[in-house]
C-alpha cells in the first residue's frame, strides 16, 4: 500500500482500501470526502464495512483517500486491531524474488530510457548544429516529435533519474544533455504536481497548509493542474530553455571562476534576449515555451536575488516556469563539468528545500512535487551511509535501501530486508553521507550480493 503524507494525514491508494474491506476489515478516513464537484461521498465518521461506498468514490475519478488518523481515522483488520502502521513499513517483508523483480524493472526502464536519450541527444546536436550555421533557424518539428518520444518513455511512474547521464565535460555536451535532463525532470515533476493536486482538492477542506497550496491562479475548477496538451507545449519549452546559450561565447560558458560584472550581462541575455530572438527567427509564438525560456531565472520569492531579466514580480511567474528554474539549478548542481565536480543529488535536493521552503504557499505544492519526484537519491544506484556502510538503492520514495556492507566495509553474507529510510527510527539509524558521491552498482561489484551481480552482468 503506497502512503503519501500531506500534513498529518495519510493519502491511501483506494483500491488497497476496498481489499482491506473484502477482507472484512474497516476503514474509517476520519474526515468528509468529496467529489469535484463538492458534493460529499465519504463522511468522515463513517465506518466503511462495505465496498460499495469506495467502488463509488472510485468512479468518481478519486484514486486516493486521505486517513486523518488525529479525527479517528484509521484501518483496521477483522479482530479490530489497527493495520495502519504496517502499511508504512511495505519492504520489511518483501521476498528475494520481489527484489529482483523491482531491480529487472530499474535496469529495463534504463535500458527503454537510454534509447529515448540517444534519439533525443541527436536532435539537440542538430538544433545546435541548425541554429549556427542557418543564422539561427532550426527544425521545430523535430523539435516536438522528440519531446513526445521523451514524454513517452516518461510515464508517471518512472523515475527521471534513469535518463540523465553524468559524464559531462565539454560545453556542447553540457548542453544537449542538460536540456534532455531539464526536460525529462521537468516533465516528471508535472505529472506529480498533477497527482498532489488532486489530493490536496481532497484535503483542502480540512488543511490549512492544503488549502493555502490551492490558492493559484487560473486553476480554480481544473481536475488536473496541467491537461496532457499544456504539458506537452510545457515540456518542449523545457526541451529549448536554454536555446539562447547557442549565441553566448563558449568560453564564457566555460569559464572558472566567477564573471564580471560585464561578462555576466552578457550571460544573462541568452534568456530573455538571445533565446527570445531565436524563438521570433523560428515563428515559435506558444507562451509556455516562451516563459520557459525567457523567464526560468525569474524570482521564486519576493526579494529573491540574482534574478533576471529585472523587475520582475514572482507573482507574474507561471508555476510552470519556476518547476523549469528549480531543475535547471538542481541539473546544473548535480553535473559533472570541466571546471567542477558534481553535487550530491542529496545535497542538492536539502539546498534547495532549505532555500525554497515557506517562502510563499504558491511555491509549496511546486516544491512538494519536485522534491517527492526526484527524492534525494535516484534508485539503481550506490550510497555511503554516515555509519560507513555502503547500501543499494531500491526507491528514492523512502528511499528504499538493501544495506551491502557491515561498518568495516565488509560484505555482509546474508542479504538483510530493505530498509525504508521513511521509518524514523531507520532513518536515524542508517543516515545517507551527503558528502559522498553517488556511484553505479557495477562500481561496488565486490560487494553487490549474487542476485545483483547476475542482473547487472547480463
Amino acid at each position: 500500500m503506497k502512503i503519501y503524507e500531506i500534513d498529518n494525514d495519510s493519502i491511501v491508494e483506494i483500491d488497497e482500501l476496498i481489499d482491506v474491506v473484502l477482507d472484512k476489515g474497516v476503514v474509517k478516513t476520519g474526515l468528509d470526502i468529496f467529489n469535484y464537484n463538492d458534493h460529499l461521498l465519504i463522511p468522515g465518521k463513517l465506518l466503511i464495512k462495505d465496498t460499495k461506498v469506495l467502488k463509488r468514490t472510485k468512479t468518481a475519478g478519486i484514486k486516493r483517500i486521505p486517513i486523518q488518523k488525529e479525527n479517528g481515522g484509521g484501518i483496521w483488520n477483522e479482530s479490530g486491531e489497527s493495520i495502519l502502521h504496517k502499511f508504512h513499513k511495505k519492504y520489511k517483508k518483501i521476498t528475494d524474488g520481489d527484489v529482483e523483480k523491482q531491480v529487472k524493472n530499474l535496469i529495463q526502464q534504463k535500458t527503454e530510457a537510454h534509447q529515448g536519450v540517444k534519439v533525443a541527444k541527436t536532435a539537440v546536436k542538430k538544433v545546435i548544429h541548425d541554429i549556427r550555421s542557418n543564422g539561427g533557424r532550426f527544425e521545430y518539428n523535430e523539435v516536438e516529435d522528440t519531446v513526445v518520444k521523451l514524454i513517452d518513455v516518461i510515464s508517471e511512474s518512472e523515475n527521471p533519474y534513469s535518463l540523465l547521464a553524468r559524464n559531462i565535460f565539454a560545453y556542447d555536451d553540457y548542453l544537449l544533455n542538460h536540456s534532455i535532463s531539464v526536460c525529462t525532470i521537468g516533465t516528471a515533476v508535472l505529472y506529480q504536481v498533477n497527482r498532489l493536486f488532486k489530493d490536496l482538492k481532497i484535503l483542502g477542506k480540512k488543511s490549512k497548509t492544503a488549502s493555502k497550496m490551492l490558492k493559484l491562479k487560473n486553476h480554480d475548477g481544473k481536475r488536473d493542474f496541467y491537461s496532457i496538451d499544456e504539458i506537452k507545449q510545457i515540456s518542449i519549452g523545457y526541451f529549448l530553455h536554454d536555446i539562447g546559450k547557442v549565441a553566448v561565447p563558449e568560453n564564457l560558458l566555460n569559464k572558472q571562476g566567477s564573471f564580471t560584472e560585464k561578462e555576466f550581462e552578457t550571460v544573462k541575455k541568452h534568456s530573455y534576449e538571445y533565446g527570445k530572438v531565436l524563438l521570433n527567427k523560428n515563428g515559435i509564438e506558444n507562451e509556455f515555451i516562451e516563459n520557459s525560456v525567457m523567464y526560468h531565472h525569474g524570482p521564486l520569492y519576493e526579494g529573491e536575488n540574482r534574478t533576471y531579466p529585472d523587475k520582475l514580480n514572482h507573482l507574474e511567474i507561471p508555476e510552470y516556469v519556476k518547476i523549469c528554474k528549480l531543475t535547471d539549478i538542481y541539473d546544473a548542481m548535480t553535473s559533472k563539468r570541466a571546471y567542477k565536480d558534481a553535487i550530491n543529488p542529496a545535497e542538492v535536493i536539502t539546498s534547495l528545500y532549505k532555500n525554497y521552503a515557506y517562502k510563499c504557499n504558491q511555491l509549496q505544492l511546486i516544491l512538494h512535487s519536485f522534491v517527492k519526484s526526484i527524492g534525494n537519491v535516484p534508485p539503481g544506484t550506490i550510497i555511503q551511509l554516515k555509519n560507513k556502510q555502503t547500501a543499494f538503492v531500491l526507491d528514492s520514495q523512502g528511499p528504499v535501501i538493501i544495506l551491502l556492507t557491515d561498518q568495516k566495509g565488509d560484505k555482509l553474507k546474508k542479504v538483510p530486508d530493505p530498509v525504508n529510510l521513511s521509518d524514523s527510527e531507520s532513518s536515524k539509524k542508517y543516515e545517507i553521507d551527503p558528502t559522498k558521491r553517488l556511484s553505479a552498482p557495477m562500481d561496488a561489484y565486490n560487494v553487490l550480493p549474487n542476485f545483483l551481480k547476475r542482473m547487472y552482468e547480463t
